[in-house]
């Protein structure tokens, strides 16, 4: 099962996006196969279907979602569930 692992930043829990750098902008497109949106599972709950921006690189979770991250938890690792669900947990 192909995985993307992305740090939790400050903005993020902020915010309540997932995003990923400048560096690693053309592995997450390969990642999420240039889709302008996919059905997000956030940590076990169904999030529904949520927009990738690209020009910002980031994906929407909900800032009351991301603020309430332990502080233990250092990354976003994002899978394919179905092919269709992407599946994100935290750790």
């Amino acid at each position: 099962m192909a995985k993307i692992i992305i740090p939790i930043t400050e903005r993020s829990r902020k915010y309540g996006y997932i995003y990923w750098s400048k560096t690693t902008t053309h592995q997450v497109e390969n990642f999420l196969r240039n889709r302008s949106s996919v059905q997000l599972v956030f940590q076990g709950t169904n999030h529904g279907m949520k927009n990738i921006d690209y020009k910002y690189k980031r994906i929407s979770v909900g800032w009351k979602w991301t603020r309430l991250l332990p502080g233990s938890s250092e990354n976003f690792v994002l899978s394919w569930k179905d092919g269709q669900t992407l599946d994100v947990i935290c750790r």
